[in-house]
């Protein structure tokens, strides 16, 4: 019993450790969509070499549980360690914070941090599995912490808790089980590990109960911000915050990536008098984010009679008003302002407030999936839904007055061309932030400097920089040069729910300025036709079953590697649908993770008590996959139907139905062929490697070029392809 508890124990910490590494990493990358992708593959790298490696050895030792002791003790000393490495990663680089981590950096710095860790945990599964005689208890105990622990994370330490009172809660709980396991299992009461054991845990108990873990917490975040004055963070279910700044300046951050900065006057007066200039009478506003950032102070000089001011999270607007101006800070308590904390996407598609004369959207750029929801085609037909005949939609993303690199032009005319397929008239104002601007009807909207300056004089409204800066602006030269770079777009390559092209073409600015060679390639990969596509295909498939022709061997370990390509290829899917449904899934990712561990748990479950005979079991497992296959093929049918909710709850029940049933399907493999052949080090090896490869392919190259929908229906065709494969190649597997 007390093996098994330490399993279970050893699963919670290592999906506490990878949730704590993922969150730690994506916030020094800046929130870099791919940097996800790279972390989670690093992870499962080294998780498969140290459990290949640990079945290669750990048959020469003869004292395995002193060895298992051992390790387990490593990776609880490895995971404070690891987070403190990761916040002095910057300072390490000489990469100064808001300035972006390269795609080499990017990826060493993935391959080396988890590395230490990761190892030690796919070392010590393996090791289990030779200690103890049931390959599929071993398993599902580690499965059954990892779900547990993913059910804590979400539903009360993320809310609530530093990461290292999170981490010494973990090991306190870890040490106090090893200590019971070393009383009754190890073959030798080594003192030394009795002590390690003993010091550890007064260690971790006294620094849990003198309340050390916020002093931890706050010196280990400056090291992160030592170039900048650190002001302020804070922590909630949506995110981590961090203010910044010297005298009067403050910027504010949000999981790593700059947000605003505060006085912003130059930005803010533009876009508030662009927005209230270009509708006749703009007497109800909705403003999503940002407001606190001088944008209500200047929407508020013209007579609104409704300010509707919509802010995902009420922690940053608490932790903005420590640190904005008198001013600003007053505008938050007009009576004209109505402030709500809610997501504005669901806020426009579920209100009854009735139709806006302007929105304007001040999400920040599209560079995460939760952002691009607020710049696609869906979002854009519920926001002409949204407005007055003559009303107005305002966005700014970056860009350049002088010169538009092609990829630049690319990201731009994205967006212009998705506004310009749901608007009747659309606008572009140049400059390095250009703004957009759609109206359903042509008759008011202008981007003419003298009409704008004169309406400006008509209302009487106070605003030196916009009526000094935008005839600079409105130039016909710089209008007919943005203009002829935004017709240059492809019309038809549109920013979807669920073919966000629009974020991919930012991580493709991102690549270009670290002149990296990948983003090109994909970009020219994104521009292959549907037949190039379906050739490529039948290719794949052909090469595959050549392989398996001359090799047979390799079918079962083939099926684990597929099984979890797949399973971690569809979770990622998943996450990211959750983040178009719904938005941002901070504070889901860890109940995301424990479903998908649940499913782990039911479909080992069904595997090993199938009773089919010996010679039955690799039929089963092709048979599995093919399921699996037709399971994905299913997805995007689901998902278009979700799309069709208007109650978050709802989808997210459903998203996580989704995740379990996908653990459930890889969860029948791995212990099914452990009972065709023992080889349980190399399967987990080889189930790791397959879901690496899976976070690699779908996030860089499948869901760019493919979309959601897209990557499923390749992802199901691979798979059931792969199972027909099996079936044809049966006879020459002895398991047959």
């Amino acid at each position: 019993m007390i093996w098994y508890l330490n399993l279970f124990a050893a699963g919670f910490a290592a999906l506490i450790a990878q949730t704590l590494l993922i969150r730690e990493m994506v916030n020094v990358f800046s929130g870099n969509v791919f940097s996800l992708g790279f972390i989670f593959a690093s992870w499962l790298f080294w998780v498969a070499c140290g459990s290949y490696l640990s079945g290669r050895f750990s048959s020469r030792i003869t004292q395995n549980a002193n060895l298992y002791l051992t390790g387990q003790i490593l990776v609880l000393l490895l995971l404070p360690l690891t987070i403190v490495l990761i916040r002095s990663l910057r300072l390490l680089l000489h990469i100064p914070q808001g300035q972006l981590i390269g795609f080499a950096p990017l990826l060493g710095s993935a391959l080396l941090i988890t590395a230490p860790l990761a190892f030690l945990v796919g070392w010590q599964f393996s090791l289990a599995c030779r200690i103890l005689p049931s390959v599929s208890i071993v398993y599902r105990a580690d499965v059954l912490g990892s779900l547990v622990s993913g059910m804590v994370l979400g539903f009360w330490l993320a809310y609530s808790q530093n990461s290292f009172f999170i981490i010494f809660t973990v090991i306190s709980l870890s040490l106090v089980l090893l200590f019971l396991l070393w009383q009754v299992a190890a073959e030798k009461k080594h003192s030394w590990l009795f002590n390690a054991i003993t010091i550890g845990l007064v260690l971790s108990l006294g620094i849990l109960f003198s309340g050390q873990t916020n002093l931890l917490e706050q010196s280990t975040q400056r090291l992160n911000w030592t170039r900048t004055l650190l002001r302020d963070t804070a922590i909630s279910r949506y995110g981590y915050y961090a203010v910044t700044g010297e005298g009067d300046l403050r910027n504010f951050y949000t999981n790593g990536l700059l947000s605003y900065s505060n006085p912003d006057l130059p930005g803010n007066q533009l876009l508030a008098n662009l927005a209230m200039l270009e509708t006749p009478q703009p007497r109800r506003v909705l403003v999503l984010g940002g407001g606190f950032n001088s944008l209500l102070k200047e929407v508020l000089k013209y007579p609104a009679s409704e300010v509707y001011y919509i802010e995902l999270d009420k922690v940053l607007v608490e932790l903005a008003k420590n640190h904005i101006t008198a001013e600003d800070r007053q505008a938050l308590y007009d009576f004209r302002v109505v402030a709500l904390n809610t997501d504005g996407r669901m806020f426009l598609r579920d209100n009854s407030v009735g139709k806006f004369d302007a929105i304007i959207v001040n999400a920040g750029s599209p560079l995460t999936p939760e952002v691009n929801r607020f710049y696609t085609k869906e979002f854009f037909q519920t926001v002409q839904q949204k407005l007055t005949r003559a009303g107005v939609v305002i966005l700014g993303i970056d860009s350049n007055e002088n010169y538009l690199s092609q990829e630049l032009r690319n990201y731009n005319g994205c967006l212009y061309w998705t506004l310009k397929s749901v608007f009747a008239k659309v606008i572009a104002i140049p400059g390095e932030t250009m703004y957009l601007l759609a109206s359903p009807s042509d008759s008011y909207l202008t981007d003419t400097a003298p009409v704008l300056r004169e309406r400006l004089r008509e209302r009487d409204v106070d605003a030196q920089y916009f009526d000094a800066a935008i005839p600079y602006r409105l130039t016909a030269e710089k209008l007919g040069f943005t203009l002829a770079a935004l017709e240059d777009y492809p019309a038809g390559k549109l920013n979807r729910d669920f073919a966000p092209i629009s974020y991919y073409h930012n991580i493709i600015l991102w690549g270009k300025q670290f002149q990296s060679r990948w983003p090109k390639m994909l970009w020219a990969a994104m521009q292959w036709t549907w037949w190039q596509w379906l050739l490529a295909f039948p290719a794949l498939i052909m090469s595959w079953w050549l392989i398996i022709r001359k090799k047979p061997f390799i079918i079962l370990p083939a099926q684990v590697f597929m099984a979890g390509f797949a399973g971690m290829a569809v979770e990622l899917i998943l996450i990211l649908s959750c983040q178009i449904l719904v938005g941002y899934v901070y504070h889901l990712l860890g109940i995301m993770i424990a479903s998908f561990m649940f499913g782990l748990v039911w479909g080992s479950r069904i595997g090993t008590r199938s009773g089919s005979p010996p010679g039955f079991l690799f039929p089963l497992v092709l048979k599995i996959m093919a399921g699996f296959g037709l399971f994905i093929l299913v997805l995007p049918v689901v998902l278009a139907l979700l799309g069709k909710f208007s109650w978050t709850p709802a989808i997210i029940v459903f998203i996580l139905g989704l995740t379990f049933l996908d653990g459930v399907w890889v969860g029948m493999v791995f212990p099914l062929c452990c009972l065709v052949k023992r080889r349980p080090g190399l399967f987990y090896a080889m189930d790791l490697l397959g879901a690496c490869l899976g976070t690699i392919i779908v996030n860089l190259m499948l869901i760019p070029l493919l979309g959601v929908f897209g990557a499923c229906y390749g992802l199901g065709a691979i798979v059931l392809a792969n199972a027909i494969i099996g079936f044809c190649s049966c006879s020459k597997f002895q398991g047959c």
